[in-house]
């Protein structure tokens, strides 16, 4: 049977199925024509004159050339099919096309025969596509549409916020959707992180979705049992045992007690620790994240010479994405302030780096709480601090393209407050708050203005800098928060809903993001 390649046609794949459904008498509907469209990541078919006739359905079936089912979805009675499953760029496939009448007899689309239409599918090299890996492009593009939103809500009644916020919005990268502070058991079995990502994928699958690997963990982590696969991948035999606290941090004590009691700082030279990464990285991936982030990777690695552990434990995550994960990827990131996150050949680990804001308090403002006309102004200096601006990083990223001014996102941070507020030169150095409270206590107004400004002046500097909005992030709460303790960008009833959403949706149509 000769092949039917799909073509590119305006970044939309089609295929027109040439073949006809012949009679049109006896109240049949007339099905001249059906196509097969590719668009984003899943196949869409179409047919015309279904819909509306009484005891008709469709049937769509897609196999591999092994004659394994792919798919099979009957009782279609529209005229459109969108593919629910993932189809693999390049491979060869078997299309077929049922049709049955109101009398229950069903029968091939006409045309078509018992051995199916052959068709390799070849996704759209759209602005967001990537399969395998990403290029630096397509990397911008995403994140120039990136939103923090600190944990995909578990509860079925917060759905509907985290709809709105992201599909709403149009947000390609959500950042920090997943990844406990203080990882646990009840991370993997608790939630229902890969129903909630399936089902925003359901409605947009190019989103990718971030989960987190901090620089935390607490003795929670010895309720996590080692599954057998992670055993395998280091090579080790199987032990029935859980994650052991004490194997995972420095043996000199460094962190233990960091982040309060029965808390410290994994130490990655540790093969517990590397065991516990890959184990996390696993199951996200599973889950249908496509991207992690890191956290402190220095502090994390800083006994590791050459960074010779951390270049293990990232290759074998990568290897186990190029298999499992939904587009054959996955996108690493990590704080690594001032410098290169570099491999043992000396080639970036991460794709991009993942930094806070560093916000400072503008040039001549007094001492004063933040008014409905007199907000408290801040700005970003490169150089101030530690910031991650214009400090002409190059290198080979991990997908293999050089750039001489290496791609990263800043956030909103939260780290707590200082005792004395509303001072200029507070010690926090925005008017003795982190990042996120003192975003959270300005009126609305400056708040949009000050994302605004803070994309435009990172595009100033000719990099490729971006901005992630704030869509969920937990705040400290302050009198002038009135109580709000966790920032929603959505709009609602309650102190903790600040309606910002709109704004973002217009600011990137306005700015060509």
């Amino acid at each position: 049977m000769k092949k039917i390649i799909l073509k590119v046609i305006s970044c939309l794949f089609c295929i027109v199925l040439l073949f006809c459904l012949t009679s049109c008498n006896g109240g049949k509907p007339t099905i001249s024509t059906a196509f097969a469209h590719y668009d984003g990541i899943y196949p869409k078919f179409e047919w015309t004159n279904l819909e509306g006739r009484e005891g008709w359905s469709a049937k769509v079936v897609i196999k591999d050339l092994k004659g394994e089912t792919v798919l099979e979805e009957s009782g279609i009675t529209q005229n459109t099919y969108t593919v629910k499953a993932n189809l693999n760029a390049g491979q060869e496939y078997k299309v077929f096309v049922y049709f049955k009448n109101p009398q229950g007899a069903e029968s091939l689309f006409g045309g078509i025969n018992d051995d199916g239409i052959r068709v390799i599918y070849n996704k759209p090299q759209g602005k967001y596509y990537f399969d395998g890996g990403i290029s630096l492009d397509t990397l911008n593009n995403y994140l120039n549409r990136s939103m923090h939103y600190a944990g995909l809500d578990p509860e079925p009644e917060k759905y509907e916020v985290v709809e709105e916020s992201i599909i709403g919005t149009g947000v390609k990268y959500v950042q920090r959707a997943a990844g406990s502070w203080h990882p646990s058991a009840w991370d993997e079995t608790g939630g229902n992180l890969a129903g909630i990502v399936e089902r925003l994928h359901a409605i947009d699958p190019e989103i990718i979705f971030e989960a987190c690997i901090f620089e935390c963990i607490t003795t929670a982590v010895e309720d996590i049992a080692i599954p057998k696969e992670v055993f395998e991948a280091f090579g080790l035999p199987y032990e029935n045992r859980n994650f052991d606290f004490e194997k995972m941090v420095f043996p000199s004590g460094y962190g233990l007690g960091q982040w309060g009691e029965n808390s410290g700082i994994p130490d990655i030279t540790q093969l517990e620790t590397q065991m516990f990464f890959y184990h996390r990285a696993r199951f996200y991936i599973d889950s249908g994240f496509e991207a992690l982030h890191l956290g402190q990777a220095k502090t994390i690695g800083r006994k590791d010479k050459n960074n010779e552990c951390w270049t293990k434990v990232i290759g074998m995550i990568r290897d186990y994405a190029n298999e499992n994960a939904r587009r054959h990827y996955v996108i690493i990131d990590a704080h690594y302030p001032g410098q290169k996150f570099l491999d043992t050949n000396g080639n970036s680990l991460v794709d991009f780096n993942a930094f806070p804001s560093r916000i400072k308090v503008a040039e001549g403002q007094n001492d004063h709480a933040p008014t409905e006309e007199n907000p408290q102004e801040c700005v970003i200096v490169p150089g101030h601090k530690d910031s991650v601006y214009k400090l002409g990083i190059k290198g080979t990223s991990p997908g293999g393209w050089y750039t001489n001014k290496f791609p990263y996102l800043v956030e909103i941070d939260n780290y707590g407050v200082d005792k004395e507020k509303n001072q200029n030169k507070a010690s926090k150095d925005i008017w003795g708050y982190d990042e996120i409270t003192w975003f959270a206590i300005q009126p609305q107004w400056y708040r949009h203005e000050f994302t605004e400004y803070l994309i435009k002046e990172i595009d100033s500097f000719g990099e490729n800098g971006h901005m992630s909005v704030v869509g969920r992030r937990w705040i400290t709460p302050v009198d002038a928060s009135n109580g709000s303790d966790c920032y929603y960008a959505a709009g609602g009833i309650g102190v903790n809903y600040y309606g910002d959403l709109e704004f973002y949706r217009d600011m990137w149509d306005r700015l060509g993001k």
